[in-house]
Formats: structure tokens, sequence, C-alpha cells
């Protein structure tokens, strides 16, 4: 994304949908796992004494969700082919067209990763739905993830910036898993329905 400027709009598109295919054969599985994680956190942050006997049941259902994911994903051998897809990927960097990435390409890049995260931000400001979150969430690393890889000798507003834009995600990133936890509930009736009604208070 930071490159897209030099390297031309064709070539970005063709590349941004192939590490998306790669992405979406592990989506299921991520996506399993991060219950089971967002529960065990919770239920570390509310301690043994007062954590309530539903987040137990919740972590049960979601670690045999896993298990039952990994094993559906296993007979389509989504591993080997995952790989394979990364690796492509991997072997096509070199041949990537940036003769014309400029310090102005680059420039241009981050301009519009801030356009994209200010215009996540005002939507998520008019309405904090889950799906506003999650692209404020998704804009918000991207820029991140660019500071990040222009490192060199930043100046000190740009590395609080930095730092500041990793808490953010982080916490955006709390929020969307919590959201993906109990959206888990409409696939995943438990012997006490009251039990989700206990996660989301």
């Amino acid at each position: 994304r930071l490159l897209r400027p030099a390297t031309g709009e064709a070539f970005y598109k063709d590349e941004n949908a192939a590490m998306r295919k790669a992405a979406e054969r592990m989506s299921s599985i991520r996506d399993s796992h991060v219950r089971v994680q967002t529960i065990e956190k919770l239920t570390a942050k509310s301690g043994k004494r007062r954590t309530p006997a539903a987040f137990a049941r919740i972590r049960t259902a979601m670690a045999a969700r896993l298990r039952q994911v990994i094993e559906e994903s296993e007979k389509e051998d989504w591993s080997k082919q995952a790989a394979l897809d990364i690796e492509r990927e991997l072997g096509r960097i070199d041949k990537w067209p940036l003769k014309r990435c400029t310090t102005q390409s680059v420039r241009s890049g981050l301009k519009t990763a801030c356009k994209k995260a200010r215009r996540a931000l005002a939507v998520a400001r008019r309405s904090a739905t889950d799906a506003n979150l999650h692209e404020l969430r998704k804009t918000v690393k991207d820029l991140w993830y660019h500071l990040r890889l222009l490192g060199g000798d930043r100046p000190p507003p740009i590395e609080t910036l930095t730092k500041r834009l990793r808490d953010l995600g982080q916490k955006l990133g709390d929020d969307h898993d919590l959201a993906m936890l109990l959206a888990a509930r409409a696939d995943n009736p438990l012997p006490d329905p009251a039990d989700w009604g206990t996660l989301e208070k």
C-alpha cells in the first residue's frame, strides 16, 4: 500500500488479490483461535475468584470449535496451500516494478494512508458500530506499519505518533476480538444460552 503510487494500480490490485487469497486460506482457523484467546484473556483479567462459570463453558465451546475447524482444514491440506501462496508472493518481490519509487511516491502513499485513517475515524465517531471500528482499526494498523517500515532517524513527534498508533490499534483490536467472540453465539449454542448474556454484560 505504501508503494502503490510507484507500482501502479494494475500491479497493486493483482498483488493485493494474491495476498488476500493466501490470508483467506487461514481466516477460519485464525478467527477460531482468536475467539479462544479472547475468552482466555477475559478470564485472566477477571481473576479466579470473580470469573463467571459462563466463561469456562464458553471457552470449552470455542476450543472445541477450533479443533473442528483445524480438522476440517487439514483435510484440504490448507497449511501446504497457504505456504505455497506465501512462497510465491515472496518470490515475486524482487521483480516488483519499483523504478518509479521516489521520495515523492512514498510521501504520496503515506498521505493516502493518513487520509483513509481520518475518514475512518470520522465515520466511527458518527457511528461506533463494530464494522466501523474494525475499519478504523485496519487504517490505523496500515499507518502504523508504514511508519515502522520507513524507520530511519525518526524525529520525536513521529516516534510518539508511532507508539500512539500501536496503542490505539491494540485497543481497537481488543474491541474487534470481543465483537467476534460475541458474534460466535449465532453458530455456537451453549447448554445454558444465558452464558452469552453474561459474557456480553
